[in-house]
């Protein structure tokens, strides 16, 4: 509750003009019951009609002020809480993205949806609505009960008498709104991560016929879901039934009390419907509590949930050194290992990779290939001193300025649900023009297939690049790296989609476009692998194999066995054709 308050104090100043205007808006509604009294204190009296003009006109002038004033709360106040949920949106992302691949992996993105979404709008509730709610209802409570008090002070203690329990009421039950609503909360989060999980994999389901037994599994989250929020509408449900009864006993009393005053003439007629006015102003305001400590005990949650995913820290911390021009890219790796969790991935690796030199990596399917990559572009933090980039370790490095300059191609290669042409200028932040964008995919070879899309660069390619084919998704990647043009290029095993044909255009492409670079390549095909300067051969974290193309060939190991199974395979497709 302290880190809410907090967030409403930090808009204090927007917050205090809508309750100003709130207050104005409650002052006017609490002066029409003293108004209608007037009247009929004059009805009894048979006054002249100028005095019901006037009072017609007071009461259309306050209902002006109600108007107006209502406009002005509704904006600033309501204005405060839209304003908290996006500030907390934006510094929700921007924690987010700071935060290592592995998080990402154990939260769940389905469940860090439902924090940007439902967490959020229960806050901007709790901050906006609620606030309005509570000080409507001290306003109201506070300046009803002194106006009843100056009217009859017995009438209004016998009036009274219920209220006490509406205290107790919410003092009891108001935790255990708390407690229901989280749990509400994180069995939509569960249910958000099985959504998008079935979406994302929509085609396997299909082409294994899943489409009952996944419906199945929704089912049961959508089912605990459900219990969660009937037991939280149960609770809330009661809290609300209390606040209404405590309401209709305080009406009660004042008919009983209040009636038997009217005929002893110790209060008039204008007095009498003056309270009933008054009472039935508070029911809103009674109501509103239960609400209140609704949207309050909600909003807390929310912002427990909050607070907790913005602790979360990440093991990559930003260096101190800027890259600059002088930034030649001449790795070093001195005895690294790593591990994931319990399991050693890498064991004793060295290499020493100078400036502009080709570099291959093959070996088998968990060799540690694709971990020593992420490493280098500091994905994942190796240990200190463990990898040097112009003689300075790399988690000394600026994460930026490293990142401008170390650039990984990956396997899977991500493409945004836009058009072509946005998702390769991804790889040109400060801009390209249009001739930097088609030699980009030239180079990739992505051109023909460019050609015969309808809208050619402007095509959409669908939720993450669905319309396009594994081949066509790799070289759109690979389209990005041309305009980035980075000092260290990593690609891993980025292009095993294309053809033996493609593949060999597209990397004889690269071979001549970043020539002067760092260069790293993982694949398994030898004709890519006998263009680099230098290979190693991995086997379960450590290098097996070290050499040139001929030298590999010689020693008759993995490397060598791989070279004749494509030579053969190759021959085999000559004979076929």
């Amino acid at each position: 509750m302290k880190s809410l308050l907090n967030l409403i104090f930090k808009w204090k100043r927007k917050i205090f003009w809508g309750i100003l205007a709130l207050f104005i808006v409650d002052g006017a509604q609490l002066v029409l019951p003293l108004v209608i009294r007037s009247v009929v204190n004059a009805i009894e009296k048979n006054r002249e009609l100028i005095s019901f003009v006037k009072y017609s006109l007071l009461i259309v002038l306050l209902s002006l002020f109600v108007v107006v004033f209502r406009f002005f709360w509704r904006y600033f106040i309501l204005g405060a809480g839209r304003e908290i949920e996006a500030y907390l949106r934006k510094k929700l992302y921007d924690h987010l993205i700071t935060l290592p691949p592995a998080f990402f992996q154990k939260k769940g993105i389905g469940n860090l949806m439902a924090h940007l979404t439902n967490d959020l709008e229960a806050i901007r509730m709790g901050t906006g609505i609620g606030v309005v709610a509570f000080f409507d209802f001290l306003i109201m409570i506070t300046f009803s009960f002194a106006i009843m008090f100056s009217i009859s002070f017995k009438l209004t203690l016998f009036v009274l008498i219920p209220f006490p329990f509406l205290t107790l009421t919410m003092f009891f039950i108001g935790p255990r709104i708390h407690i229901f609503f989280s749990k509400v909360q994180s069995k939509f989060s569960d249910l958000t991560e099985k959504s998008k999980e079935i979406i994302s994999a929509i085609r396997v389901i299909k082409s294994f016929v899943q489409e009952k037994g996944e419906l199945n599994e929704f089912m049961k989250e959508n089912k605990k879901y459900l219990k969660e929020n009937i037991n939280l509408a149960f609770v809330f449900g009661i809290f609300q039934s209390i606040i209404i009864l405590i309401s209709g006993l305080g009406i009660l009393f004042l008919i009983i009390f209040g009636g038997k005053k009217v005929i002893l003439t110790d209060i008039s007629l204008g007095d009498f419907v003056a309270f009933v006015s008054y009472l039935d102003l508070l029911i809103w305001p009674m109501m509103a509590v239960g609400w209140t400590v609704n949207l309050f005990q909600r909003s807390s949650a929310s912002m427990e949930r909050i607070n907790k995913l913005l602790k979360e820290k990440s093991d990559i911390v930003d260096g101190y050194v800027s890259i600059k021009g002088s930034f030649k890219g001449f790795i070093e790796i001195k005895n690294l290992y790593y591990k994931y969790e319990n399991k050693e991935v890498l064991k004793g690796i060295n290499l020493k990779i100078e400036p502009g030199k080709f570099l291959g990596i093959t070996g088998k399917p968990g060799a540690g290939k694709s971990t020593l990559l992420y490493l280098l572009a500091r994905i994942y933090d190796p240990p200190p001193e463990s990898i040097l980039i112009d003689g300075i370790c790399i988690r000394n490095y600026k994460l930026n300025d490293l990142r401008k300059n170390v650039i990984l191609l990956e396997q899977e290669p991500f493409v945004f649900s836009t058009t072509i042409r946005e998702n390769v200028l991804l790889g040109s932040p400060n801009g390209a023009t249009e001739e930097d964008i088609k030699k980009a995919i030239y180079l990739s070879k992505f051109i023909k297939d460019i050609n015969n899309f309808k809208e050619g660069l402007n095509t959409i390619v669908g939720e993450r690049g669905v319309t396009l084919s594994g081949g066509q998704r790799e070289r759109l990647a690979l389209s990005r790296i041309f305009l980035r043009r980075p000092k260290i290029l990593l690609i891993d095993d980025a292009l095993s989609s294309l053809d033996f044909e493609t593949e060999k255009e597209v990397f004889e492409n690269i071979f001549r476009e970043f020539k002067g670079i760092t260069l790293i390549v993982v694949s398994t095909r030898v004709s890519v692998l006998s263009k680099c300067d230098e290979i190693i051969v991995m086997e379960e974290g450590e290098i097996i194999e070290k050499g040139t193309h001929e030298e590999l060939i010689k020693n008759r190991g993995f490397y060598n066995a791989l070279y004749e199974l494509q030579i053969e395979l190759m021959k085999e497709e000559i004979l076929k054709k």
